[in-house]
């Protein structure tokens, strides 16, 4: 009997067996917890690109990657959300087919990278902090580009 398809809800099925010794000690608000935002992120994909709810993971195309970007970015527009919330969908999203990709040993080379780069730092948006996402490393001292330091203030 062959296993069907792996896709994205099936893969976040599987995530959850593969992810057992992240959650050990875990209480069960703690996992509750730590679920719900990988549940989120499926969702969302799913909901953002329908072509790909019932589309094997080998299939998912950076076009769909994309897509699910760029139904982030209207959001934020539409609804005023800040970039995390769309920054947090990418990360968990791309955890759970990196994870499940990786732990099955299915060899796919999944479109993440560009997809999967932070929609946009605060930065980016005018606000005086300095963001882990901008895409530059933190370091004690470090000085962000634009010439604030890792606490926000100006260098």
């Amino acid at each position: 009997v062959s296993e069907p398809p792996i896709t994205v809800s099936r893969a976040l099925e599987l995530y959850w067996g593969l992810t057992a010794d992240r959650v050990r000690e875990k209480s069960p608000d703690q996992l509750r917890r730590w679920q719900n935002p990988r549940k989120k992120a499926v969702v969302n994909f799913e909901t953002a690109v329908p072509e790909c709810k019932g589309k094997p993971i080998a299939e998912i195309s950076g076009d769909d990657m994309l897509s699910f970007r760029e139904w982030w970015l209207e959001k934020m527009d539409r609804e005023g959300l800040s970039p995390n919330s769309a920054n947090k969908d990418l990360i968990h999203l791309g955890d759970v087919l990196k994870t499940v990709n990786r732990m099955k040993r299915l060899g796919l080379v999944l479109p993440l990278s560009e997809a999967l780069a932070p929609v946009f730092s605060e930065v980016d948006q005018g606000k005086d902090t300095f963001s882990r996402r901008a895409g530059r490393p933190q370091y004690r001292g470090a000085v962000h580009p634009l010439g604030y330091d890792q606490h926000g203030r100006a260098a």
